[in-house]
């Protein structure tokens, strides 16, 4: 991997992006900062996709069409000069199954969308199934790929870029994804022991996979929000799934990013 010191040529000691950054750091101390934090786009990968230009395929599955594309991307995003507050920043992406290919799922690919997981706890299966799920590896699935290409990005980026985190999705919407949604939203109310179960297991692998490669992530370009959650049967069933996990992922990530950007303070969790 490349040096974690930055080299005079990083976006962070461009003059350009030392205000933007540390306007940043304002922000996520909760100080007033005077206007809203804007920015487009926020990620390179998902620009370059939307254009048509490269299917979904090639860029999400070969490793130097998403590198080359995102380098060509962020040339001609900052010869823009838009005055927003985007860093500019690469991103090993995979879409939205890293975490579900993890514990199994089989990833279909496709030129024209980004991929999808078929679960591996199926409508017809019992709700026990949960107990036979091994908790993956972080090298498992996608999840091996993520870090094998982010090295290989910090390297070829030469300290130029920082790398931002992948796109792991919150707990809950990686669950629904390795146990199949509508099966898996009835089980809230029949099953909530086992619902929990898998819950507990998706969460902590998450958040040891956030830790997998401290130095990469530049959390403070994409934002952070405390979950993404989907519909659920009722309001009763929010408190009682989404919140504990995605608060402790949460936390596992906001320490994270303090630590790499070196903040002053850590946002209190009701104010995310």
């Amino acid at each position: 991997m490349a040096s974690t010191k930055d080299p005079a040529g990083s976006v962070s000691n461009d003059p350009r992006y030392k205000e933007v950054i540390a306007r940043w750091e304002s922000f996520w101390s909760l100080e007033d900062v005077g206007r809203p934090l804007w920015m487009v786009p926020t990620s390179p990968v998902l620009s370059v996709g939307a254009t048509g230009r490269v299917p979904w395929r090639t860029l999400l599955q070969d490793r130097e069409t998403q590198l080359n594309a995102q380098l060509a991307l962020l040339q001609w995003r900052q010869s823009l000069d838009a005055g927003d507050d985007f860093v500019p920043h690469l991103q090993v992406y995979q879409g939205v199954t890293v975490f579900a290919s993890a514990f199994g799922c089989r990833v279909e690919f496709f030129d024209h969308t980004l991929p999808w997981a078929h679960p591996v706890i199926r409508p017809e299966d019992p709700p026990e199934k949960v107990y036979d799920l091994p908790a993956p590896a972080v090298t498992d699935g996608q999840l091996g790929t993520v870090l094998d290409w982010g090295d290989y990005f910090v390297q070829q980026a030469a300290g130029r870029y920082a790398l931002a985190l992948t796109d792991l999705q919150g707990p809950l919407d990686s669950a629904y994804q390795v146990w199949e949604p509508t099966a898996f939203m009835v089980a809230m109310n029949t099953n909530p022991r086992e619902v929990h179960h898998l819950m507990r297991l998706v969460t902590d692998r998450q958040s040891r996979s956030s830790r997998a490669r401290p130095i990469w992530w530049l959390a403070i370009i994409i934002g952070f929000r405390t979950s993404s959650l989907p519909p659920t049967p009722s309001r009763r069933h929010s408190p009682r799934f989404p919140s504990p996990s995605s608060s402790a992922f949460s936390r596992t990530a906001i320490r994270q990013f303090n630590s790499t950007m070196g903040l002053r303070s850590s946002p209190p969790m009701g104010s995310l």
